[in-house]
């Protein structure tokens, strides 16, 4: 199966394997989708979208069979074929399991128990690649005893336990990013107790640990992104008790943020807008979606060539506040972030196509019951 090009040079965008997060697209059209949980019933669903003329009205479907809501799940590409696929953990009896997608179906052979099973409820898990092969990886961090572990993928379903990982006290917080642009997953954590920093830098076999600035706690909260376009994951800072907001850009080695890569950036927010991340422009340059929690106006900052400013600036329009911004992702394929919207009360959605500041198309998709979640 050949594999559909984000056209954003975002690596955090365009190499989703890395980190999926920011992408699920379950049919490799380049074009992000849906999927829906029901908390209540254990029913699951995927939109193959296509702009905001979604194909659901053909591929909208059900995953069969429903998953007890003992399950929760996270995406990732566990046999490179360029489809999202689902990774289910039981947090009542720590059993695990794959399914490998092919659209709004597993295949034949994708759904698969693992060997493998987590004892308590203390654990939670990211997917990244850690070993460059192209298949997603699952971190697992127990929140409790601080142990960490990671199962390498081999074939989509098989997991092999990756030694020698290190444990690190319940206090620190992580995220799973690639800071040297080698095309692995590294860790970032945070200490939420004494505002410590590190980065742990992936080689394959083991993780070399590069210490960074502290930042306090009170206030200060992260998100990880590229805001230079140099391949490198850089960290996003927001204090909502202050209005600042910062950026460290990452040097080329990882280790540590360039020299004057650390700054403030020049004007500061309200404590009521809240940022999201995306690549509005393509241009390769993390930008920032605000969204004001008591009004309901919505702006987005185009940041610059260095990363370290916004070259543009501009209000959207107003949503009202039971509406939230459930999703900044590429729903078109033309490699610039979109929003979909979920209102939390009624259970409406829609999608914005954006195209810089301002949105090209607008339109509401079917409304979904408020039991169920988008992810």
């Amino acid at each position: 199966m050949s594999t559909s090009v984000n056209p954003n040079p975002n690596s955090l965008i365009k190499d989703a394997v890395i980190i999926r997060d920011f992408n699920r697209d379950f049919n490799n059209d380049g074009q992000a989708d849906i999927f829906w949980r029901n908390s209540q019933t254990g029913e699951n669903g995927i939109w193959l979208m296509s702009g905001t003329k979604p194909n659901y009205y053909t591929s909208a479907e059900f995953v069969q069979p429903p998953v007890p809501i003992a399950w929760d799940y996270t995406t990732g590409d566990f046999d490179n074929d360029g489809n999202s696929d689902l990774f289910w953990h039981n947090s009542d009896t720590g059993e695990n399991a794959i399914w490998l997608m092919n659209g709004t179906t597993y295949r034949n052979d994708g759904a698969v128990p693992l060997q493998q099973t987590l004892s308590g409820e203390t654990w939670d898990y990211s997917t990244g690649d850690f070993d460059g092969d192209g298949n997603s990886d699952i971190f697992l961090r127990n929140f409790e005893t601080g142990e960490n572990r990671i199962w390498l993928t081999v074939n989509g379903t098989n997991v092999v336990d990756l030694p020698s990982v290190p444990s690190l006290a319940k206090e620190w917080d992580y995220s799973i990013a690639d800071f040297n642009g080698d095309r692995t997953a590294d860790i970032f954590w945070r200490n939420q107790s004494t505002g410590e920093n590190t980065v742990w830098l992936n080689n394959g076999a083991n993780f070399n640990p590069s210490p960074l600035s502290s930042v306090p706690v009170t206030g200060w909260d992260y998100q990880i992104a590229d805001f230079n376009g140099d391949s490198r994951t850089d960290i996003f800072w927001r204090n909502e008790n202050t209005e600042q907001s910062a950026v460290w850009l990452i040097n080329e080695a990882g280790t540590n943020y360039t020299e004057n890569g650390a700054v403030f950036l020049p004007t500061n927010v309200p404590a009521a807008w809240d940022a999201n991340i995306g690549d509005f422009d393509r241009d390769g340059r993390t930008d920032i979606l605000w969204r004001n929690s008591q009004t309901g106006q919505n702006a987005i900052w185009l940041m610059n060539d260095t990363g370290t400013n916004y070259k543009a600036a501009e209000f959207l329009p107003n949503v009202p506040l039971a509406w939230n911004a459930a999703g900044i992702t590429d729903f078109n394929g033309d490699g610039k972030s979109d929003i979909f919207w979920r209102n939390s009360q009624t259970g409406e959605d829609a999608v914005w196509l954006i195209d810089g500041t301002t949105y090209t198309a607008a339109d509401f998709l079917a409304t979904v019951p408020t039991s169920w979640s988008p992810v």
